[in-house]
This record gives C-alpha cells, structure tokens and sequence, in this order.
C-alpha cells in the first residue's frame, strides 16, 4: 500500500513506534508496530514458525537455500522460511508464528520492512487492519451491523500489540 494517508505516529507505552494509516483505496484505518533489531521476532513474517534461527533479510551469507533430500535450491526468504517451518515445527497447526501469539482485531495480516508512508529506521514492523467480516469499510457498500473502527480504536488495538511484542523479548523466566 502506498500513498497511504498518516493519521497518528507515536511511540507506545512500552517504548515501540506505532502508526496508524488509512488505506488508500477502501479508507479503512489499518495499525502496525515496530520492533527493534534485537527482538526475537525481528525480520520473521507474521506466519511463519519463530522456532527457526532463520536470519532476516539482509543478514544471511547466501540466498539460496538447500531444499533438504535434494539437490534443489530456493531462493528468497519465503521459500528459506517454508523451508524451516518445516524443520523445526511438526505440529499440524503451528502455534509459534506471531499471528497465532499475538491478539489484535482481525490478526496480525502485515510483516514487513514498512512501505511509503511509514518512517523506516530499521524496524521490522507488525500489523493488522479493520476490512475484516463485521467492520464497515467506507469503500464497499455498508452491511447491517457493521462498525467503523475508528482512531481511537486503533490506537488501543496498537498499544496492545505493543505490549504483547515487548513481552515477548522480555526473557522467561526459568524455573527450578
């Protein structure tokens, strides 16, 4: 999505950079949060399995990857991560990817680098939109019931997916 519209920036209670846009062609507000170089999560996509040692883009040595038992190679971090998902996770449904960890409006549907107009200064950013079932979207026709997410809404949606990425760096405890 470019030439999105900004409508709020700020840095949430846990100290994440937030933003809120509205889409650009449906006028739906959507929210994302940033996280830092350092965090576990930095540089996965929202639904693959956090298991993996899989590096971020841009800090892997070589971009093909072997597919295991054959003599093929992937190139690209989806099929890298395919690949890993695979490895580290047999659970039919995996329940360490972000989208399955984090709760938000409609789950996380965003990973990414971040896309004009989001400030980029090397955070890995989450995010979610409200274009889901029951959420009225300005730009298709209006159903019975639905309702309009607005920026306050947003904005709480935002501070919670923040805290719930902060305590996932935060280190577990270990017990005895």
């Amino acid at each position: 999505m470019t030439n999105a519209e900004v409508l709020k920036v700020w840095t949430s209670e846990v100290g994440l950079p937030c933003i809120i846009v509205r889409h650009n062609t449906l006028g739906h507000l959507c929210g994302y949060v940033g996280v830092l170089r350092g965090h576990p999560w930095y540089g996965k996509n929202y639904n693959d399995c956090t298991l993996s040692d899989a590096k971020p883009r841009g800090e892997r040595e070589n971009d093909a990857v072997p597919l295991p038992g054959t003599s093929l190679t992937l190139k690209g971090m989806s099929g890298y991560h395919r690949i890993i998902k695979t490895l580290c996770c047999v659970e039919e449904r995996c329940d360490h990817k972000p989208e399955a960890q984090i709760s938000v409006h409609g789950g996380i549907t965003y990973s990414g680098w971040g896309f004009d107009p989001m400030p980029r200064d090397g955070e890995w950013w989450f995010g979610f939109d409200c274009a889901h079932a029951g959420d009225l979207v300005p730009g298709l026709s209006r159903r019975a019931g639905s309702v309009l997410r607005d920026e306050a809404y947003v904005t709480d949606e935002c501070e919670s997916m923040a805290r719930q990425l902060a305590e996932i760096q935060k280190p577990k405890e270990v017990k005895p």
